[in-house]
């Protein structure tokens, strides 16, 4: 008896994932390998630049302060005792007068000031600040002294190096699994202190609690949604333990992208939570017969925000094949950062995104149920971030906040960035009603269960969405992924969380529990003080 084959749909034959895997991999090293020539070459023109651009910041009559030393490296030429001019007779200088012609730069040629940052609340700045005719290095808290003459006001300030300068000089590597918030790290014969985000005793909880005999993979990251600051990054990798697989992209979405499509369905359609939508069929299945406007036998009715909490594809891929179509699935999924590469302080992989022109793959994209979406842990926070922050924009994230010098000079520090708007202020309501019924009665309810019961929990708002999809292989392979997030209800605090966890033969720790763990860690020793 020759049996009957269930059509592959738009999944095609694909190699099973272990495979998959250890070809990005593969290819991923080889462009590391031959980045290495030019992090070093690039390294090297920076030091140079930076030696040119500093010479050109101490024209005739510059001074110096007492209280702050300037390596050689940046002050190439010997300088005079303080409160001397390297001009015993220097011309001198107005706002209006055009700069001497011996070195001095234009007022074209001076940087922006530092306002152009696009920062609302400047941060201690740091680098070199330059007024008519003071040159003055800041020290590593990046104060300076009222000392100075209020005629000589600084006109600007510059960062040192900024984030695609820090993904040349640091090796990814060096930030997998931190247990300090600070480390040194040498790089072409200096030594520079890294103080990082990270929440140490969240950090060494999180690693503690770490099951790694069952499963293949796991990425944690949690993050402030509102600064993008990373509290907790761990990672787990059987196959290389010093890969952080947090930013690479090579886990299936599944029911993640359901937040993407329920936001357009939202801002597109005008649904709310309690909109009513149909479908048939089973919940968790997507045959094309559940599609099929002619077929009105047998429909359920159930609201969008039970829909979402329940994960119900039939009715996440009617949203995306009978309402958002292709353009509005592109457009949406772009708006929430797929296809872009995040701008981060380590090298990130974007979160692939396609469409193809069959209609049965818009469903199978909108319901998240299909292989070729695939996340990282790192944009899962980002995205779970446009929630409960920054009115519906998407946050940049950091996880280091500050690099010194060997002579204490801070070279580069962290500033808050929001990015695009992905959805407005009123959709990130609703999915936040969404979210939180996942947690209390949808396919998180058991590892929350006792919400209510719980001194810590109990005093939280806390949403989320998990998914989970098998490996197409007999691997035995399974993702399993929870992205959301917990604010006080009295209080300020709040963190975004994003977990995947591919488990192999067996099942351990699912990604909602670790989940559970890294709230109510968190949150302990809040008490009455928030």
């Amino acid at each position: 008896m020759i049996k009957s084959r269930r059509g592959s749909g738009s999944f095609g034959k694909r190699p099973d994932w272990r495979t998959y895997q250890s070809g990005l991999k593969r290819e991923r090293e080889r462009k590391r390998n031959g980045l290495k020539v030019y992090r070093y070459a690039a390294a090297m023109a920076l030091l140079l630049g930076f030696t040119y651009f500093f010479n050109g910041m101490f024209p005739g009559g510059a001074r110096v302060r007492e209280d702050v030393s300037i390596p050689d490296s940046i002050a190439t030429t010997a300088l005079p005792e303080a409160g001397k001019t390297l001009d015993p007779s220097p011309a001198p200088v107005s706002e209006s007068a055009e700069p001497s012609a011996e070195g001095a730069t234009s007022n074209s040629e001076m940087p922006p000031p530092a306002s152009d940052f696009g920062v609302t609340t400047p941060l201690p700045e740091t680098g070199i600040e330059s007024g008519n005719e003071t040159a003055v290095a800041v020290n590593r808290n990046g104060v300076d002294t009222p000392e100075a003459d209020s005629l000589l006001a600084p006109k600007f300030v510059r960062q040192v190096i900024d984030k695609a300068q820090i993904q040349l000089i640091f090796d990814r590597r060096s930030f997998v699994n931190l247990s300090k918030n600070a480390f040194d790290y040498d790089f072409d014969g200096r030594k520079y202190q890294v103080d990082t985000s990270i929440n140490t005793t969240l950090q060494r909880y999180m690693l503690g609690q770490l099951q790694r005999r069952y499963a293949h993979s796991i990425g944690i990251v949690i993050m402030e949604p509102e600064t993008g600051r990373i509290l907790s990054m761990i990672s787990h990798d059987r196959e290389d333990p010093d890969n952080n697989v947090c930013t690479e992209s090579l886990f299936p979405a599944a029911s993640i992208f359901k937040i993407i499509t329920a936001a357009a369905a939202v801002e597109e359609c005008g649904l709310q939570p309690d909109s009513t939508v149909t479908y048939s069929g089973a919940k968790h299945t997507l045959y094309r017969s559940q599609l099929n406007r002619k077929n009105q036998r047998h429909l359920n009715h159930i609201s969008l925000r039970d829909s979402f909490a329940q994960s119900v594809n039939p009715v996440f891929g009617k949203l995306g094949l009978q309402y958002l179509g292709k353009k509005g699935l592109i457009s949406h999924a772009e708006a929430f950062g797929f296809n872009q590469e995040i701008d981060f302080e380590l090298p990130t992989a974007p979160s692939p995104f396609s469409v193809s022109d069959e209609p049965y793959n818009w469903a199978e994209i909108a319901s998240g149920f299909n292989r070729s979406t695939l996340l990282s842990p790192l944009h899962g926070a980002v995205i779970a971030s446009t929630m409960i922050a920054n009115q519906g924009c998407l946050v940049e994230p950091s996880i280091v906040d500050q690099i010194t010098d060997s002579s204490g000079r801070v070279i580069y520090k962290s500033r808050p960035k929001t990015l695009n708007r992905a959805l407005s202020p009123k959709t990130t309501l609703a999915m936040r009603s969404l979210m939180k019924e996942t947690v209390l009665t949808g396919t998180c309810r058991k590892t929350f269960q006792d919400i209510s019961q719980s001194p810590i929990l109990s005093r939280l708002n806390i949403g989320g969405k998990s998914g989970s999809i098998n490996s197409r292989t007999n691997e035995g392979r399974r993702f399993d992924w929870f992205v959301g997030y917990a604010e006080e209800k009295e209080g300020d605090r709040k963190i975004v969380i994003s977990i995947v966890v591919a488990h192999q033969n067996f099942i351990g720790t699912k990604a909602n529990m670790y989940a559970r763990m890294a709230i109510e860690k968190f949150f302990e020793d809040v008490g009455s003080r928030i």
